[in-house]
């Protein structure tokens, strides 16, 4: 089960935010930790294994940023023709 939510934001001057954040569950019936050994509990039921996996990461956020040099064509630096201006 997972559920994202993602957020852009582009601001003045070649500033660009953006934020992401996940919640997710993961579950897993094959972690040797959980039961007996690599079979389990019992080989035939494996839903007696089922539970949070050993990977489960709950909650992530992540914040990614860039900024636009000002300089080039069209920008306010260094904007003239040529390669030494």
């Amino acid at each position: 089960m997972r559920c994202r939510f993602k957020l852009t934001k582009r601001l003045s001057h070649g500033f660009t935010m953006q934020g992401a954040f996940t919640w997710a569950k993961t579950l897993s019936d094959g972690n040797i930790a959980a039961g007996g050994g690599p079979s389990g509990q019992d080989f035939y039921n494996r839903r007696l294994e089922k539970g949070l996996s050993t990977n489960d990461v709950p909650q992530i956020f992540v914040l990614a940023y860039t900024y636009e040099l000002p300089f080039g064509k069209g920008k306010t630096l260094l904007n003239r023709a040529g390669v030494a201006a």
